[in-house]
């Protein structure tokens, strides 16, 4: 675990988010932020995410087998080690940002993981918050990086923790997939559902929203795609012209990927899109030729 340089008249903060937040290892460079991986198996073999694969080779295993990878949650061990490991590094204050507590335990573990911890009088000199980011994928990631600047440029913990939770009430998605493969081999629909969509072109909209994954939509046809999201997207961005916005995608095509780009930029009117690359919470289940816009709606919605 890295240790970066903060205003030492200021809280020393570290935040910490699993890989499920999407973000890079290059992006956690020179700031106080440490990924904790979910471990991923497949036919046999065990692997750190983030750590042991890129996204890109993480796809080819998703496009070529029969069988699709499973997860397993961080462990109450892991956290525990991780809060003792973030003591012994000086920092005063933690924020740990977990993936959607209801699609999976690891919210629960770093909770359970805090009342060990606390359990031995002298680790309170740490203050640690849990957050639960409600959501997947980069709509944590980005609020995460943010949050990991704020504490290197000297802002509070209180201002850090007001700030990320603010931002969780906001962020959402809208996403597509090109293919229904994957979502009935992790088991989001039914065979038959996938069979009748994909002999229809049928391609889900779905909105990504404080804990849900909702189809609030379809299109027919991947070239319908782009300008459904961008239609779906304004009917909740909130002051898109005061927006930097994300793209995120998988393994389609890369004239799609500047097509929505430029469509975002024309027709949502924001400040500006930055491509990011999905890892495996969103893939596993949906497939690698999936695209999304990340932004931030109304809090109210």
């Amino acid at each position: 675990m890295q240790t970066t340089e903060v205003n030492p008249n200021k809280d020393k903060i570290m935040v910490i988010t699993d890989t499920g937040s999407d973000i890079s290892i290059e992006e956690t460079q020179d700031l106080p932020l440490y990924l904790v991986p979910f471990h991923l198996f497949h036919e046999g073999v065990e692997f750190k995410e983030a750590y042991d694969m890129s996204k890109e080779d993480f796809y080819k295993i998703l496009e070529t087998s029969d069988s699709i990878p499973s997860t397993a949650q961080i462990t109450v061990i892991e956290y525990l080690e991780l809060y003792m490991n973030v003591l012994q590094d000086g920092y005063s204050h933690l924020i740990m940002v977990t993936i959607n507590s209801t699609g999976s335990g690891t919210y629960n573990s770093a909770l359970q993981a805090l009342n060990l911890f606390y359990e031995d009088k002298e680790n309170k000199k740490l203050t640690v918050e849990v957050v639960d980011s409600k959501t997947y994928s980069y709509v944590y990631g980005d609020g995460v990086l943010m949050l990991a600047k704020m504490a290197k440029d000297g802002k509070t913990f209180e201002e850090c923790l007001e700030f990320i939770k603010d931002y969780f009430d906001k962020a959402e998605a809208v996403a597509s997939t090109y293919s229904l493969k994957h979502a009935k081999m992790s088991g989001r629909i039914s065979g038959m559902k996938a069979f009748i969509g994909e002999a229809m072109g049928i391609k889900p909209i779905l909105r990504v929203k404080n804990h849900e994954v909702k189809n609030i939509d379809n299109c027919r046809g991947e070239k319908q795609i782009n300008q459904k999201l961008i239609d779906t997207c304004k009917k909740y961005i909130d002051e898109p012209q005061n927006q930097v916005i994300s793209l995120i995608y998988g393994s389609v095509p890369q004239k799609d990927v500047e097509e929505l780009r430029q469509s975002a930029l024309d027709q949502l009117g924001v400040k500006d899109v930055i491509l990011r690359k999905f890892s495996s919470a969103i893939t596993i289940n949906i497939g690698p030729k999936t695209i999304a816009l990340r932004y931030m709606g109304r809090k109210t919605d």
